[in-house]
C-alpha cells in the first residue's frame, strides 16, 4: 500500500512526491531520517536537484544533495533536448 503523509503545517494529507501542500501552498520536504515531511527552511535544505530533478528530498546543507541525489554519479547530459524531461 502507498503511504500517505500529513502537511507539516495544517496536517492535510501528503503523498511522496508533493513538494508544496495543497491545500494550505505551504512548501515542503522529505525528510528520510524522520520518514516525515518537514517545512521547507525549518528543517534543513532544499536538494540541488530541485529545479531541474523535481527531487522533494532535505539536503543536509545549503547548495547540497539529499541522501539519494548524493547516489548518482552519471546522469543525461541535460543540455541535449529531451533529456531534462526525462
Amino acid at each position: 500500500p502507498m503511504k500517505l503523509f500529513s502537511c507539516p503545517q495544517c496536517s492535510s494529507r501528503l503523498y511522496f512526491e508533493n513538494g508544496m501542500c495543497l491545500a494550505c501552498g505551504t512548501p515542503v520536504l522529505y525528510d528520510p531520517m524522520q520518514e516525515n515531511f518537514v517545512v521547507t527552511g525549518q528543517g534543513g535544505f532544499t536538494c540541488t536537484n530541485a529545479l531541474s530533478a523535481a527531487c522533494n528530498w532535505v539536503a543536509e546543507v545549503e547548495g547540497g544533495f539529499c541522501r539519494a541525489c548524493s547516489l548518482n554519479q552519471t546522469i543525461p547530459d541535460l543540455s541535449i533536448e529531451g533529456n531534462p524531461e526525462r
